[in-house]
């Protein structure tokens, strides 16, 4: 069989000036007719906002269904435990 070329394309995912979308939206000037100056730009670009989201939220949501299902188990053995023990419920049922 023959080999599979490899790619020699490098790939840059950082966030660079030169791939920084060249948008100028037009201000407003405090009179009609006078220039308006363009505000003045730093040397390094500003840094990309990127929205922090909750990656383990999924996760914290399965453990806390589990935990509400462990402690509905946990209260139902004890509800049980408190009618076949201490009431006639018990000698009823299993007619000892």
């Amino acid at each position: 069989m023959a080999k599979k070329k490899k790619s020699q394309r490098k790939r840059n995912f950082t966030y660079s000036a030169n791939n920084k979308p060249a948008s100028k939206a037009p201000v407003a000037s405090a009179a009609v007719g006078t220039p308006q100056e363009e505000p003045a730009r730093t040397a390094t670009p500003a840094a990309p906002k990127v929205a922090v989201t909750d990656h383990k939220q999924h996760v914290r949501y399965d453990i806390q269904t589990i935990l509400w299902l462990a402690l509905g188990c946990i209260l139902l053995e004890l509800v049980l435990w408190f009618l076949l023990q201490h009431t006639g419920l018990g000698h009823t049922v299993f007619g000892s």
